[in-house]
């Protein structure tokens, strides 16, 4: 079977239309960084970042639920709309899913609580490509996986002189300038 002129001009057409879909899709994948940590330095003009009463974070927790109450309340108390995925009961591998849901979802960053993420790299790649900056809250073992997979670590700490949680998750989501490993404080 032999291709028509209009027939070859419409693949050619589709072709060209698929090629331009899959740039404006990596055009949200910042090039050897996290989404959400792509600022080594604040850019000379600043731009407005997302409104506290529109940012929508996803937490998926930990095996233990009781550990993630204190942060799931400390960010709805600071006033970011956070929807919490328990993984209690859930087997531990059933991450990469959770966050692959969690990114279907309207939202400003994806956090995930005390886990051994490492098995996880699927479902954090999948966030990065669909542009969400992740945040990961004491990991239960040491971080190995691309480290362009999450823009930051928190470790929750009591220190007064830490970031409160609140601050530290603005500074990620409206990529701003800020350390790989911060220590937070939930008041």
């Amino acid at each position: 079977m032999t291709m028509t002129g209009r027939t070859r001009t419409r693949l050619m057409a589709a072709l060209a239309c698929a090629a331009a879909l899959t740039t404006l899709a990596s055009g949200c994948v910042p090039r050897g960084v996290a989404v959400g940590d792509t600022q080594a330095t604040e850019p000379a003009i600043q731009h407005d970042g997302v409104d506290v009463s529109d940012a929508i974070i996803i937490y998926i927790g930990s095996q233990d639920s009781s550990a993630d109450k204190p942060i799931v309340d400390a960010l709805q108390r600071a006033g970011l709309d956070t929807a919490y995925m328990s993984m209690e009961g859930v087997d531990e591998s059933a991450g990469n899913r959770a966050i692959i849901d969690a990114t279907n979802r309207n939202l400003s960053a994806v956090m995930v609580g005390p886990n051994d993420v490492n098995q996880w790299a699927d479902g954090l790649r999948v966030a990065r490509e669909a542009g969400y900056p992740v945040i990961l809250v004491d990991p239960t073992a040491p971080v190995t996986i691309d480290e362009t997979l999450y823009a930051a670590i928190f470790h929750v700490t009591d220190d007064a002189s830490a970031a409160t949680i609140f601050d530290a998750s603005i500074l990620v989501i409206d990529d701003h300038a800020h350390d790989k490993t911060i220590d937070v404080r939930l008041s």
